[in-house]
Parts: structure tokens; sequence; C-alpha cells
């Protein structure tokens, strides 16, 4: 069975299953600063997530009783179909307390340690509980690491982080254990992006949110805990690589080329409407090798050289922003590949 049709028939069953989604936006304390409305952000978010079928939630100020109980009922939502997918947003405050993450509502006060530990919302019991609806996938994106007080022994600076992520689940922090997230919308904006990319699968999603996060943002650094999670498809748009990689694609760079991908696997470089014989200053014929069950997918140009009478492999990483625009690194040496996109080096191209 070739590939595409199976991709196809992933596409249809995740389309098929439960999907069920909770954003909770708090922004208004009664004992700390307030943060920016969240408002748009949350309902840009449900938009998207609605637009891939799911069932969203949108909860804004939640005291300690309601923050308590908009997670049991989203449990129960997620308890309905063992086959059901989990999303859940949470942008306010948060603070950690003796090595805890906990997220605060709206009438907890930071600096009462007692108050935190019995009224705000410990992260791992939450992710515990939400565990037991015995449902397929469940992923967090927590946004919570705000710079509140918590002066009182055995209080920090951050947001705890969970120590042991259960089977099936993803945890995205805005950013790293113990620092400090700006209010902004930068961690929200990474996210809508990249759920929005043709074919993203949820193990992809943290990598792709890192990399778009880091070029709005040179101040925090998100991460991730991941543990069992499935490879299945979260966007509900088609995409076929090895057809879609064919066609003209301009590289937008100094030199202004046009790299063309032919559906015989030839390869053509044109620069101002001359083709390029000699490629990469070695010459021969080039073809390409596109693998896109690696992640990222690996692309590799095949040299024949003519003068050298041997061949050269180029190998690089390769990633579809939509259908139309390509994320592409080659190594340093060429012949070494690339583990992750790196910022500085590597190249966007648009199809013609």
């Amino acid at each position: 069975m070739k590939l595409p049709i199976i991709l196809a028939i992933t596409i249809t069953l995740l389309s098929a299953q439960p999907k069920e989604a909770l954003l909770i936006g708090n922004s208004h304390y009664q004992h700390i600063s307030n943060l920016n409305n969240p408002s748009t952000n949350l309902n840009r978010l449900k938009r998207t997530l609605e637009d891939l079928d799911f069932n969203v939630k949108i909860k804004t100020d939640l005291d300690d009783v309601h923050l308590e109980e908009s997670i049991e009922v989203f449990a129960k939502r997620l308890a309905r179909s063992r086959d059901t997918i989990g999303f859940l947003y949470y942008t306010g405050h948060g603070c950690q307390v003796a090595h805890q993450g906990y997220l605060l509502p709206t009438n907890v006060d930071s600096q009462d340690r007692l108050k935190v530990k019995h009224h705000a919302l410990n992260i791992n019991e939450m992710i515990e509980r939400l565990k037991d609806a015995g449902n397929r996938v469940n992923m967090f994106f927590l946004d919570a690491c705000r710079d509140v007080p918590t002066s009182t022994k055995g209080g920090s600076k951050g947001l705890g982080q969970i120590k042991n992520t259960p089977k099936g689940t993803l945890v995205v922090y805005a950013t790293k254990a113990g620092e400090v997230a700006e209010d902004n919308s930068d961690f929200i904006n990474s996210i809508i992006k990249s759920i929005k990319e043709p074919n993203q699968n949820i193990r992809n999603l943290p990598y792709s949110i890192s990399d778009r996060f880091t070029q709005m943002s040179t101040s925090q650094m998100p991460i991730f805990s991941a543990v069992g999670i499935p490879k299945v498809v979260f966007s509900s748009c088609s995409l076929s690589p090895q057809k879609d990689l064919v066609g003209k694609w301009y590289i937008k760079d100094k030199m202004g080329k046009t790299i063309i991908f032919n559906d015989d696997h030839s390869v053509k470089i044109v620069q101002k409407d001359r083709v390029l014989d000699d490629f990469f200053s070695i010459g021969g014929k080039v073809t390409w090798e596109l693998d896109e069950n690696k992640e990222p997918m690996h692309l590799d140009l095949v040299i024949n050289s003519n003068s050298e009478k041997k061949t050269i492999k180029i190998l690089m990483i390769v990633k579809f922003i939509g259908k139309d625009k390509l994320q592409i690194q080659m190594g340093k040496p060429p012949s070494t590949r690339p583990i992750a996109f790196s910022k500085s080096s590597n190249k966007i191209l648009v199809r013609q």
C-alpha cells in the first residue's frame, strides 16, 4: 500500500475521533498583579481548534472552586471515549512551592504557602486526574510561569514541573523550570501557527512550537515532556510530500536561485533564467530522494559527478510550511545531516 493512501486513512481515523479542548485564562487576581486580558487570544485558539473538529470550552478568571470544577468536568468529557484526544491550555499566574508546580486561581494569595498548597491547582495532581479519564492522548500547554511573590519558606521563582509524565501525555511549558515567562502572545501564537501546519503530528508539535517561538523571543525557551505519544496527525489538512515537493521553488537568499524538483526525481538549479550545469562546482546529473517517514523529513541530493566519477550525497532536512513554503537546511559539511533546524543557517523556499 502506498504511503499517501496510508496517510489518508490516518487522517480519516483521526477526524472521526472525539477531540475535546479546555482553554483557561486567568488575568484578574485579588491578591497579586493582574495580567493582560487573554480573551482575544483564547478565541483565536478556539477557532483554530474548532477548524480541526475539537469541541472547545473557554473558562476565564476562575477562583479555586471553579478551577477545580472545570478540571473535573473536562475529565468527564475525556472519559466518554478511549479514543478521545484531549487539549488543555492555561494562561495565568503560576508558582512553585517545595518543587511542586501550581496554577493559581484568582482568589489565592501566592505568598501564603498553606493556601497555595490547599487551594491552588497542583499540576501533578491535575495531570494524574486527567490521566485517570483513560483516553488515548492528552496535551497540556502551560503559559503560567509568571513572576509572582512566593515569600514563604519553600517558595521559589518560576513554575515547578512534573517529574513523572504519564503515558500518552504531552506537556509543553512556556519556559524552563525556575524561569519567568513574559506576559505576551508569543507562546500562544507559536501554538496556533504550529497546529495549523498541514499534516502536523502530535509528536512533532512541541518541536514546531519551539522553532517558531525562538524566532520571536530570545528571553525564554519552551520545554516539553512527552511519554508514549502515538504518531497521529494533528491537522486535518492533506499533504503528500513526495508529490508536493515537485515543482519550482525560489530560494530566498542573496543569490536568488530557483531549484526545480521534477517528478522523474531529476533536479535543476536556475539563476536568472540560466540553468546551472555545474552544480556545486562538481558537474553531473543530480537527483532527489525524500524520506517522509523521518522527523524532520530527510531530503538528499544525489550527484553523479562527471569529473570525479563518483556519487556524492548532499544531506538535508526539510519541512513543509503549508503547501507553498519549504524550510530546508543543509549539513555542515554537506555530507553530514543536521539534526534540527538552526535559525541562522536554514533557508526558506517559496513555490513559484
